[in-house]
């Protein structure tokens, strides 16, 4: 799997055509399915060269924290699957998504930073259905979430996974604790912060 090709054979085999004879291809959960269908495979494959520590899903509307985030663990070592450090600037959908399935399949675990925006978004909830679903999903940062909206992630990982504060925590106490979950052995180095010293 690893091409468009691969994708409308899928897609015409599975869903066939539409009343005007058009392949059933172009739809966001189509394409998702697809990936899906097909993650099991690709983490059986890659299993043995992960290259991330973790993959990150986050909104792009609330990206300033997680992208600050990212900087602090990167600094700490941890290699971390950042679609902006990835994928690049594209406007190619089907490459975005083979993207993310690929760096889900790359990664020990995945971290998603929820905030209420993030709940809105069918992509970023793709994105975490589907590390839940392959056992990927290791901690949630929650940010300003009423338990209306705790109540539907939890419907949608359809298990508990640790969760970390970010309410009153700040971003290297964040990912201090992101660490300890991800990299027990590891550690995090007091000297390179000495705000919190």
């Amino acid at each position: 799997m690893s091409g468009t090709g691969d994708y409308y054979m899928w897609a015409t085999e599975k869903y066939g055509f539409d009343e005007n004879g058009d392949p059933v291809v172009d739809t966001f959960d189509l394409v998702w399915e697809f990936f899906s269908d097909h993650l099991d495979q690709t983490i059986e494959l890659r299993g043995h060269s992960l290259k991330y520590d973790a993959f990150l899903s986050y909104t792009w509307v609330d990206r300033d924290e997680p992208e600050s985030l990212v900087r602090i663990l990167t600094r700490e070592g941890m290699r971390v699957w950042f679609d902006r450090n990835v994928i690049g600037e594209t406007d190619q959908p089907f490459l975005v998504y083979r993207a993310l399935h690929e760096g889900i399949a790359q990664s020990r675990c995945g971290i998603a930073y929820v905030t209420p925006k993030f709940m809105e978004r069918e992509w970023t909830v793709h994105e975490v259905r589907g590390m839940a679903r392959h056992g990927r999903l290791k901690a949630l940062v929650l940010d300003g979430l009423d338990a209306d909206v705790r109540r539907h992630l939890l419907s949608i990982t359809d298990r508990e996974v640790p969760s970390i504060s970010r309410i009153g925590a700040t971003l290297d106490e964040v990912a201090e604790s992101i660490i300890k979950l991800v990299r027990p052995e590891s550690g995090f180095d007091e000297a390179s912060h000495p705000a919190r010293r």
